[in-house]
C-alpha cells in the first residue's frame, strides 16, 4: 500500500549532530505518493541550518527560501518533527494525489445526484449534465474483444482484461451507448494490474444494459521523444475465472453528428510506429448509407484486414452532412490473432 506524504515525514527532523550550514535533502520521492506521474522524484526540498539558528526550507518548485525564527522552531534545542513546519509549504507547493477522473466532466456534475460523476474507490463514474459545447463529428466509442452475458441486475462485478505492448499504465474508460445518456467510468491500472474488478452499482443505478455499455483502453507508448496513445481491445466477463475467451475484436464509433460518407485507410506499423505497409486505402465504408448522430457504427474487423499481432494505424476520414469534413486518427495494438 503506498505511503501518504504526511506518514512519509514522521520520522524526519534534523539529527543533533547535523552542522550548520549543511543542507539536508529531500527528493519529491519521499514527499509523495510514488505511484504514476505524481511520484517522479523530480522536486527537491532543503532544509538548512543557519547561524543564527534558523531552520531554512527550500524548493526547488517554489524557486524560494522560507525561514523560520529559532525561537518558533529551533533547530538544535528541539526535536519537533519537520512534517508540521512542511505543511504549509505542502500545500503552497500544490502537490496532490493523481486524479483518474476527467477534469472536463467535473464541473459538469450535479453534486445532488448521488449518481454524480465522482471517485469511488480506484475509479471515477457517474452521470453528469449535458453542457458540452458539442460532441466531436466522429470518436472512438468501444474497442473490445469479446463482451461476455451479464446481466447489471444479478451480476455484482465486471471483470476488463487486456494484452497490451509493454509493462505501463492502461487507462480504462466507460461510456453509455443509449442515447442523451451521459455517463462515463475513468479508471488507471499500473502494470500487471489485470483484470480489472469493475462493480457494477452505479451502471444498475444508471439504468445501463449490456448493449449499451461501451469500454476503450489505452496506453502511452513512447517512441524516442514522441508519446503516443495506443488502444488496447479489452475483454470483459462477469466472473473470473481465469482468462476470457477472445474473438475477433470489435470497433464501435460514436457519431456526434450525422455523417454522409465514411472512409477507411489501415497501415500496419513497426516497432518505431513507422507505416510499414498499406491494407486499406481510403476505402468507402457502407454504400452512400446517412449515419445519424449518436446511434453507434460498428465496424467489422474482417473488414480492416487485420490479421497478425502489431501496432497498426486506423484513419477514418468522414464528411459530416452539412459537407464538414471529420478525420479520426487512431493507433491500434492486436495481441491475439
Amino acid at each position: 500500500m503506498a505511503t501518504g506524504f504526511m506518514d512519509r515525514l514522521a520520522w524526519l527532523s534534523p539529527p543533533e549532530n547535523t552542522p550548520k550550514k549543511q543542507p539536508i535533502t529531500l527528493a519529491a520521492a519521499d514527499c509523495v505518493d510514488g505511484s504514476r506521474e505524481g511520484g517522479r522524484p523530480n522536486k527537491k526540498l532543503q532544509f538548512a541550518g543557519s547561524n543564527d539558528g534558523r531552520l531554512g526550507v527550500y524548493s526547488s518548485v517554489l524557486g524560494a527560501k522560507t525561514e523560520i525564527p529559532a525561537k518558533q522552531h529551533p533547530v538544535r534545542e528541539s526535536r519537533m518533527p519537520v512534517r508540521l513546519i512542511l505543511l504549509a509549504l505542502y500545500a503552497a507547493i500544490g502537490y496532490t494525489q493523481p486524479s483518474v477522473c476527467d477534469p472536463d466532466l467535473i464541473r459538469l456534475v450535479n453534486p445532488r445526484n448521488p449518481a454524480h460523476y465522482q471517485l469511488r474507490g480506484t475509479r471515477c463514474e457517474g452521470v453528469y449534465d449535458p453542457e458540452r459545447a458539442g460532441d466531436a463529428a466522429l470518436s472512438l466509442a468501444s474497442f473490445t474483444s469479446s463482451v461476455a452475458m451479464f446481466d447489471p441486475q444479478r451480476d455484482r462485478n465486471l471483470f476488463v482484461r487486456w494484452a497490451g505492448p509493454e509493462a505501463s499504465v492502461v487507462h480504462l474508460r466507460g461510456y453509455s451507448l443509449k442515447p442523451r445518456s451521459y455517463y462515463q467510468m475513468d479508471a488507471a491500472l499500473e502494470p500487471g494490474k489485470t483484470p480489472f474488478a469493475w462493480p457494477l452499482d452505479v451502471v444498475r443505478d444508471v439504468g445501463i444494459q449490456r448493449r449499451e455499455l461501451a469500454v476503450v483502453a489505452w496506453t502511452s507508448y513512447k517512441v524516442g521523444q514522441i508519446t503516443r496513445d495506443v488502444y488496447l481491445p479489452v475483454a470483459i466477463t462477469a466472473g473470473n475465472s481465469g482468462a476470457a475467451q477472445t474473438s475477433s475484436p470489435r470497433i464501435t464509433l460514436w457519431p456526434g453528428r450525422s455523417l454522409n460518407e465514411i472512409f477507411l485507410t489501415v497501415q500496419a506499423l513497426n516497432a518505431g510506429l513507422d507505416p510499414a505497409s498499406t491494407l486499406l486505402k481510403d476505402e468507402p465504408f457502407g454504400a452512400g448509407d446517412i449515419y445519424p448522430a449518436e446511434v453507434p457504427i460498428a465496424l467489422d474487423w474482417k473488414r480492416l484486414k487485420i490479421a497478425t499481432p502489431g501496432f497498426y494505424s486506423l484513419k477514418i476520414g468522414a464528411t459530416v452532412v452539412n459537407g464538414t469534413p471529420a478525420t479520426l486518427r487512431l493507433t491500434l495494438y492486436y495481441a491475439n490473432p
